[in-house]
């Protein structure tokens, strides 16, 4: 069980260029959000802010949701990558196109498992529908119809005709 402690900080790496979370001196977790992604951002680059109680109560809340569905380093990328995504980024652009229709009669759950199948299928855990739209965070990488190299943990907002559920045989296990 993860414990939210009082020294994390956020901080924005200027050799990577992205938003960056210290848990501590040795465990930095990067966000994969670079300036120009973000619609704000809780530091200027080279500061140093606090995480705040709301985005410490919003990152638990989704460790809690992918506890059960993926091991814990990943659950903790993802639960990190969704709430800076909630909280930070700009929206993001419908990108059906990049993918093939898919197979689900109806729109799924929030924190389902779903394929997307640009040149090859590719895992993704839906994580909020807005009627028809569908907002999905990569968990494989996968290269879309154009061609283009999408990579694990990236956003993706489609059509829900283009998800597909995972199906009970393929479940996305795995194992530390």
């Amino acid at each position: 069980m993860l414990f939210i402690n009082p020294n994390w900080r956020w901080q924005f790496c200027p050799q990577q260029g992205t938003l960056q979370l210290c848990l501590n001196a040795s465990t930095v977790l990067c966000s994969g959000l670079n300036q120009k992604q973000l619609r704000h951002s809780p530091v200027a680059h080279g500061d140093v802010a606090p995480l705040t109680l709301e985005h410490a109560s919003l990152l638990m809340e989704q460790l809690e949701q992918l506890d059960a569905i993926m091991p814990d380093e990943l659950a903790m990328q993802c639960a990190l990558r969704l709430m800076v995504i909630r909280h930070f980024a700009a929206a993001a652009v419908q990108k059906s196109h990049y993918f093939h229709f898919g197979t689900a009669s109806r729109v799924l759950a929030d924190y389902s498992l779903v394929v997307l199948v640009g040149q090859s299928p590719a895992k993704a855990l839906l994580f909020a529908t807005e009627g028809q739209i569908a907002d999905c965070l990569l968990l494989e990488s996968v290269q879309t119809l154009t061609g283009k190299e999408l990579s694990p943990l990236s956003h993706v907002r489609v059509l829900a005709n283009r998800l597909s559920p995972v199906t009970a045989g393929a479940a996305y296990l795995l194992s530390a």
